[in-house]
């Protein structure tokens, strides 16, 4: 996948669960914590799948609203 946003990552940390963390200096945005490595990967497509339903709409009255 290319980072359209350098300047911003997403970071995965283990404490005492997974947690998601989207990364942009200064600034670090915790998006979620998950017990299981399993649910943190759900998280992930879920995210993904929103981004890119965000980037390429389906339906194209929606399309100039969401650029």
């Amino acid at each position: 996948m290319v980072n359209h946003h350098p300047d911003k990552s997403l970071e995965i940390k283990k404490g005492q669960q997974w947690e998601l963390w989207l990364v942009s200096a200064p600034r670090e945005i915790i998006l979620g914590a998950f017990p299981t490595l399993e649910e943190l990967n759900q998280a992930q497509i879920t995210l993904y799948n929103a981004w890119e339903n965000a980037r390429f709409p389906q339906d194209p009255c929606l399309s100039s609203v969401r650029q």
